[in-house]
């Protein structure tokens, strides 16, 4: 039973199963990704698209992709508190206009 699986384990590693196996994974994940980009760009609220996939965290942790990524989440919440803002400001103006 070892030796099964063990000669498996070496097809799988060492010839063409993990390349193709790779290749599955890719196309499942551009799968994924049209399907999401088929839905949410017919919606107009959406205007960026931010897929980030790390095999190791503690290697990628260093990436400088995760600092611009880090960066970018900043960005987009510092502008969502200012539309937050924004609305704020408005609705109080349209209180006091229909108030009653």
């Amino acid at each position: 039973m070892i030796a099964v699986i063990m000669t498996t384990y070496e097809r799988v590693t060492n010839g063409n199963l993990q390349v193709v196996i790779g290749y599955k994974h890719k196309a499942d994940l551009n799968h994924e990704t049209f399907m999401l980009t088929a839905v949410f760009t017919k919606l107009k609220k959406y205007r960026c698209f931010v897929f980030s996939s790390a095999k190791d965290e503690k290697r990628d942790g260093d990436s400088e992709y995760i600092e611009q990524f880090n960066n970018l989440i900043r960005a987009v919440n510092r502008q969502h508190q200012e539309i937050k803002s924004i609305n704020k400001r408005i609705e109080d103006k349209f209180e006091q206009i229909f108030k009653f």
